[in-house]
């Protein structure tokens, strides 16, 4: 097996420390800390130097918790995240450098199939839910409605109004290496 050092805010370990922003205090990470700051930095290459806790959530893997809550507080605390607004968080002390192109390639990968199937049929069309359903396969259920509010919460699809179903400006942009 892969043997991952011991990384925690705070606490000094032999282990390897993995430093994620040249010249920053060596800071260390738990790996859910790890994951808010690679969905932090993911966000900001992708144009969103302050996305909604629940898009750093989603790529993150997380649900909005108090368990989350909680996570965020032990990087807001040593200034490793801010909080510029409600509901927004940004980068603070630490990041993790990251082109466009691979940021775009970090969201795919937290994309299942029928996440990445629904993004691929809307190709730069509003279409109604029926229209988008039927294009990849799907039924009008329950089913159907989960699947579109978790492309939703990270801003992934928007709603232009009622029964409407649209890819978000910014995906259209980097769409080609999420592919």
């Amino acid at each position: 097996s892969l043997h991952r050092p011991k990384i925690v805010v705070g606490k000094q370990y032999r282990d390897e420390k993995i430093s994620l922003k040249p010249g920053a205090v060596n800071e260390t990470l738990s790996g859910p800390q790890e994951k808010v700051i690679r969905s932090l930095s993911m966000w900001k290459s992708l144009g969103h130097d302050e996305p909604t806790r629940e898009m750093v959530a989603a790529v993150a893997g997380y649900r909005m918790s108090g368990g989350f809550a909680t996570l965020l507080s032990t990087l807001k605390t040593p200034g490793l995240i801010n909080y510029p607004s409600a509901g927004k968080i940004s980068l603070g002390s630490m990041s993790l450098p990251m082109t466009e192109e691979e940021g775009a390639r970090m969201l795919r990968g937290t994309l299942n199939g029928p996440q990445h199937q629904v993004l691929m049929a809307l190709h730069f069309n509003t279409m109604t839910r029926q229209e988008l359903a039927e294009k990849t396969g799907r039924q009008m259920s329950g089913g159907f409605a989960t699947l579109l509010s978790t492309l939703k919460t990270p801003g992934l699809i928007e709603y232009p109004s009622s029964g409407l179903v649209k890819r978000s400006d910014w995906v259209n942009k980097i769409i080609g290496a999420m592919q």
